[in-house]
């Protein structure tokens, strides 16, 4: 079960493994704050970098059996 000790690697793996939400929930609510900020410090433009961060997690939800469930998330 997902919940905020559990690891990248154990939430992605979740999320591939059995489509689990809160995993989802856990990674966007870890790293939607630096994500964005990052993307508005590239973009000048607070609509254009919420879209951005907003993008990033629709692909990895998307994308979630494809990706790599080792992959260590870092911004």
């Amino acid at each position: 079960m997902a919940n905020s000790r559990s690891s990248d690697t154990e939430l992605l793996g979740l999320m591939a493994s059995r489509n689990d939400q809160r995993a989802f929930n856990v990674i966007f609510d870890r790293y939607w704050d630096e994500l964005y900020q990052i993307a508005l410090a590239k973009a000048k433009c607070p609509d254009l970098a919420q879209d951005l961060a907003q993008e990033v997690f629709i692909n990895l939800w998307k994308y979630r059996r494809t990706s790599t469930p080792s992959l260590k998330m870092t911004c």
